[in-house]
């Protein structure tokens, strides 16, 4: 049995809980996975698979069981309802971020949010205790009887775990009684939130190419977007440039929109303004003094296709240097999934290689008062909001080493890094998510101290 197309596992307790539009995504219930009758994954559908646990924390169990054996997904999400004694909650979609039991020391983090662009706002919450019942001696915020021991498998297995429950009663008989019209509002909360697994169709592409003072490269990056197999809008920012880049641009004035700042202001300006100028409803950056290879386009567009949940999505590179290979190393390895942990070390989303839902620029932006580190700040941003896909050929070539680089002209990187993280700690309400932009602040800090000691020291020698 053949599982590798499936990247997201969708777990409910009951079949009633199921909206609509997850009809179109393969289904299998525990009972079904017992007795091997994998009739339900004759189809294969964009890259979802629901499974129907059962009731309680034995089938939740059973159930993760499975999914260990079977499958390695990117994200589990668990859906459903939930009781609360909370009549602030009562009709509502809520999202725990940390779930524990009762009986049990160890709490599991949930990550907090649900990392898709749905019609439903879900209420965050702090704390979600997964019980068989409420007690005197233990009141909880909310009561579920699965989402614990999932959080926990998925814990052991390092999948990432989302969870999003539907507060239908307060969890006594006469509420219990009522659940069929409580299934039915579930249901309808559930398919304005999970339509945006699937309504994420590539209508128009464009291509923004912010420069400055780059004539000598810009031809190579303009050329390699003319060539594509699919073609799209093309858009140059051309940054306040006072050497030959205007007249490089007067040459293709019918091919290409050209926009110019009257003065320099930064690569996060340029790129904000072509977005802001954008028709399509993807966008796509490009340094320009890098290129891609013709199929580039062509290839992230289908793999949207094949995958409609991701918002954001880039290729895999090859990097050049002085016309030489550059041998990336396993720390530069790109991945695909919940990746926000791996992005607070260092940039491992590229600029040059990116495909982007456009509804994701609207309530942030590259962030103008950062002369560099902006593509880190940004991909923060969006990697603790959404999941990242990774269109698996090489079809970026990305240059080093020529001196106008701003990772080689910016002195002290990790000083604009630091005040990124600084940034999102502010933001960010997840306990577990803010211990840990603590502590990679405290590390960055460490770094940027121990390097102004160095320089003062080596400008006292030279003294």
């Amino acid at each position: 049995m053949n599982l590798d197309w499936v990247k997201i596992v969708l777990v409910m307790a009951l079949k009633q809980e199921c909206p609509p539009c997850l009809e179109r995504v393969p289904l299998l219930t525990l009972a079904a996975l017992e007795a091997k009758d994998y009739r339900g994954l004759n189809t294969q559908s964009q890259g979802l698979l629901c499974l129907v646990s059962g009731v309680g924390a034995d089938a939740a169990q059973r159930c993760m069981d499975w999914v260990r054996t079977h499958i390695r997904p990117i994200l589990l999400v668990n859906i459903g309802s939930c009781g609360s004694q909370d009549p602030c909650l009562r009709d509502t979609l809520i999202s725990p971020c940390l779930l524990s039991h009762s009986a049990q020391d160890q709490t599991y983090s949930s990550v907090g949010c649900f990392p898709f662009l749905g019609g439903e706002a879900v209420r965050p919450i702090t704390q979600g205790i997964s019980v068989e019942s409420f007690s005197e001696a233990h009141r909880a915020d909310c009561i579920d009887m699965e989402a614990y021991w999932l959080a926990k498998g998925c814990h052991e297995q390092h999948i990432p775990f989302c969870c999003v429950k539907y507060v239908s009663d307060a969890n006594t008989q006469t509420d219990l009684r009522q659940l069929p019209q409580a299934f039915e509002r579930l249901r309808a909360r559930m398919e304005d939130l999970l339509s945006g697994l699937f309504v994420r169709p590539v209508h128009d592409v464009s291509v923004i190419i912010p420069s400055y003072n780059r004539a000598s490269f810009l031809k190579r990056s303009i050329e390699s977007v003319l060539d594509q197999q699919l073609k799209v809008e093309c858009i140059v920012v051309d940054d306040g440039s006072t050497d030959e880049t205007s007249t490089l641009l007067d040459h293709y004035r019918t091919r290409i929109r050209v926009l110019r700042h009257d003065e320099n202001k930064g690569v996060s300006a340029a790129r904000n303004t072509g977005i802001r100028a954008a028709t399509g409803n993807w966008l796509m950056f490009l340094d320009s003094d890098d290129e891609w290879l013709p199929e580039k386009i062509e290839a992230q567009c289908a793999y949207s296709r094949a995958y409609p949940f991701f918002s954001l999505l880039q290729s895999q590179e090859r990097w050049i240097r002085h016309d030489k290979a550059l041998a990336q190393k396993a720390y530069h390895q790109k991945k695909e999934g919940f990746i926000w942990e791996l992005c607070l070390a260092r940039c491992l989303i590229s600029p040059s290689s990116v495909m982007i839902d456009r509804r994701l620029f609207d309530d942030v932006s590259f962030d103008e008062s950062l002369p560099a580190c902006e593509d880190y700040d940004l991909w923060l941003h969006f990697s603790r909001r959404y999941l990242l896909g990774l269109e698996p050929s090489i079809s970026l070539i990305k240059y080093a080493g020529h001196a106008d680089q701003l990772s080689f002209a910016t002195p002290v990187l990790d000083r604009y890094r630091l005040a990124s993280l600084s940034k999102h700690l502010d933001a960010d309400w997840h306990p577990v998510f803010r211990k840990k932009l603590s502590e990679m602040s405290h590390y960055k800090e460490a770094i940027v101290r121990k390097g102004a000691m160095k320089r003062r020291l080596k400008q006292s020698d030279g003294d």
